[in-house]
């Protein structure tokens, strides 16, 4: 078949989404966000390739990227077709992976829609064939590929022709200009889907990338594990910070012929950790058996292995080889340190999805708790922050940046992103913003709902006492706090009425700010009856 052929057949698939995306503000998270119209592309793929059965019965499938749908607070977008004008079908988002970046979305041909065609909905949908998948991992060697999407809110399905350059760890890097708008759209090969385009090189011009979809299928079939529409997805680790292991290393811990990466760090709810990997261990082989056939994977000192996917070495960690894993029959060898001598040993891993502490946070799929009190924000610290403060929002505080490194940035913390201007606590220059809180009257707390805890407890004594990483026993004030709580909640928008602090008003009570009409409208009717009862006394 041409390619004209083809691409043709495959552009009946390909659908236009367009989404209303909210603002998240994580320094000030009590305001409501603008709204902004966002458009990408996504196309049809069968229920049973994607998830191995039918998991929602007399509904279609669409693939797209996460980033075109996950800012949408009501989980839904529309769905547009250019042989339909301006038809347009409501469509619900069903699972979000931000860290593949891809997402799920189901349309229902009676569902609630702008449909203005003579032929229903629901006969139009049973006309579009589910595009067909490559069934086998490609290296990448300038094969020529097609993305086809609606770039920049095109009113047509445009197809753009490149190649492919090469793999670049867990996704393609593609020869090809593709715009705003191509995101979630399909690249195929050959006629069938090789990956969903979703990004470009943004200080280069004319390189693209996209996920392999063998890698979202393989995703989605293994890694689902019953989770309901409208969840959030976590992909599977190992979990482990590798370090080199150079030869000295070696050498001084009498290891000869040995290669392997030294386990620097290994949370205790990881995949390796619960396979008996400990901190300084060296791991140096991964065996997997995949479709019946064994795969053993030598790990050099810099912790890269060889895969048949790829012409270059890629990190055992990453994101495509742990999917390629089985996750029931994956064994690891690694030198357990016992002492000042390494033993051998091979245990299997019990392959698990798990979360960093200060991972990136997906407002409208999860909550984002914070605590208002006295003109301060409290917040459980994440990538967000980070991500804030590497853009220039706000300077990277040095004991942030200390207590990353010494918690390998996988230990939860609550840290200050905002404090009201002319606050009570802003006049005393004793909070700085982003400073991570360590006790609250003297408790450790480690998460918001810690801070909470103690708060409670806190807004019944006269003083409120907090320590930072930055200064020790900053004394605030209850009533001074609450009064500002109130001001607060009077004057500023998005402020709540309710605190900790005016929650907990019957403890004390909460003084009400004047209002000054009413009280020169009060003096003045006092004025008045005083001048009647002088004028009767006369």
């Amino acid at each position: 078949m041409s390619r004209q052929s083809w691409v043709q057949d495959v552009k009946r698939s390909v659908v236009k989404l367009s989404a209303v995306e909210r603002e998240f503000n994580f320094e000030e998270p009590y305001k409501t966000g603008s709204d902004c119209g966002v458009c990408g592309s996504g196309f049809f793929v069968s229920q049973k390739l994607l998830f191995g059965k039918i998991l929602f019965p007399g509904l279609r499938t669409v693939i797209t990227n996460s980033h075109v749908v996950e800012g949408a607070p009501t989980k839904t977008c529309r769905m547009s077709f250019p042989d339909c004008g301006k038809s347009t079908l409501e469509c619900t988002v069903a699972y979000i992976c931000p860290e593949i970046d891809v997402a799920v979305v189901t349309v229902d041909g009676n569902a609630q829609s702008n449909w203005f065609e003579p032929e229903s909905a629901t006969t139009f949908l049973k006309h579009i064939p589910d595009l067909p998948c490559v069934e086998k991992r490609i290296i990448g060697m300038a094969e020529e590929v097609v993305a086809i999407g609606y770039p920049l809110d095109s009113d047509d399905c445009v197809a753009t022709v490149g190649c492919i350059s090469c793999r670049d760890e867990a996704m393609f890097k593609l020869a090809m200009s593709i715009n705003d708008g191509n995101s979630g759209g399909c690249v195929c090969y050959d006629g069938k889907v090789l990956g969903v385009a979703t990004s470009t090189a943004a200080e280069a011009e004319g390189i693209a990338f996209c996920i392999p979809i063998l890698q979202i299928i393989k995703f989605f079939n293994q890694w689902l594990d019953g989770r309901p529409s409208g969840s959030l997805l976590q992909p599977p680790r190992f979990a482990v910070n590798p370090r080199v292991a150079t030869h000295a290393f070696f050498e001084h811990a009498k290891i000869s012929d040995a290669t392997g990466v030294i386990a620097d760090y290994v949370p205790k709810d990881g995949a390796l950790h619960k396979a008996g990997v400990r901190d300084n261990d060296v791991i140096t082989c991964i065996t997997t058996t995949v479709n019946g056939k064994q795969y053993e994977f030598a790990i050099d000192n810099h912790g890269l292995i060889n895969v048949p996917w790829s012409m270059s070495k890629i990190e055992f960690t990453n994101l495509d080889f742990v999917l390629f894993c089985n996750r029931n029959d994956t064994y690891v060898t690694y030198l357990s340190k016992n002492g000042k001598t390494y033993s051998p040993r091979k245990r299997k891993v019990p392959i698990c999805t798990r979360r960093k502490r200060l991972d990136n946070r997906v407002p409208f799929w999860e909550p984002i708790p914070h605590i208002l009190m006295g003109g301060i924000v409290f917040m459980d610290l994440c990538e967000n922050h980070l991500q804030g403060m590497k853009r220039g929002r706000s300077p990277l505080d040095a004991r942030v940046l200390l207590h990353l490194i010494e918690t390998h940035a996988d230990e939860h913390a609550v840290c200050i992103p905002y404090v009201f201007p002319q606050s009570i606590v802003d006049d005393t220059e004793a909070v700085n913003k982003f400073a991570i809180v360590t006790h609250v009257n003297g408790n450790t707390v480690k998460t918001v709902a810690d801070c909470e805890r103690e708060l409670k407890r806190a807004v019944k004594r006269k003083f409120i006492r907090i320590n930072t990483e930055q200064y020790d026993d900053i004394i605030l004030k209850t009533e001074n706090l609450r009064m500002q709580d109130v001001l607060f909640g009077q004057t500023v928008p998005g402020y709540p009425q309710k605190t900790l602090l005016t929650e907990n008003s019957r403890a004390r009570k909460v003084p009400r700010v004047p209002n000054t009409a009413k009280i020169m409208k009060r003096k003045a009717s006092q004025g008045t009856r005083r001048s009647k009862r002088i004028k009767s006394m006369n």
